[in-house]
């Protein structure tokens, strides 16, 4: 009795044709191969391969200018022209690629700042705001985006308390104010 063996080969294949929704795009059908992890990799334009096989051009910073958990990438910040390229162990030599596509990082860079009404004083790591909106929603986000905290302006007035020093950006309804907290 003989071993069975299949024989596959590969053609160049159509790019994913993917789309980043508020600074995400979903890879995550794509995360394994049987129980080999794909390995994604974000390039500005499309890169080249070396005679070794592997990619070169210009690659993005995880955790900088991009995050990525189980094959599902948010972006930092805004990029044009970008593509993934993944890459899996069990399956050697063979490149998926995505479109070329421009993202527009979702978060507070995007946020644009109007007259602002509001006023905010740093204090003994207290962020104070004074605001004539009654009932604002106000956040408190850290410089890469994440909501710290939240709260509503009550009698003119919300405080965020025990801030640790660092950069922040507060929101007032639609205003949005840079804070350094020493």
């Amino acid at each position: 009795h003989k071993p069975a063996y299949s024989v596959y080969y590969y053609h160049n294949q159509a790019a994913l044709d993917v789309t980043a929704i508020d600074g995400v795009i979903d890879l995550s059908d794509q995360v394994k191969v049987d129980t080999t992890a794909t390995v994604y990799r974000w390039f500005v334009g499309v890169p080249g391969v070396t005679e070794d096989g592997e990619l070169e051009g210009e690659e993005l910073y995880i955790d900088t200018e991009y995050t990525l958990n189980n094959g599902v990438t948010k972006f930092l910040k805004d990029f044009e022209n970008i593509m993934c390229v993944m890459t899996n162990a069990a399956l050697p030599n063979v490149f998926i690629c995505t479109n070329l596509m421009d993202v527009t990082a979702a978060g507070i860079e995007n946020i644009s700042a109007d007259d602002n009404a509001s006023t905010i004083v740093v204090k003994d790591c207290n962020i104070i705001i004074k605001s004539s909106v009654e009932n604002a929603q106000v956040n408190l986000f850290a410089i890469n985006g994440a909501v710290i905290n939240h709260t509503t302006i009550i009698d003119c007035n919300a405080t965020f308390s025990n801030v640790t020093p660092g950069i922040y950006v507060v929101t007032v309804g639609s205003e949005v104010h840079k804070v350094v907290v020493k």
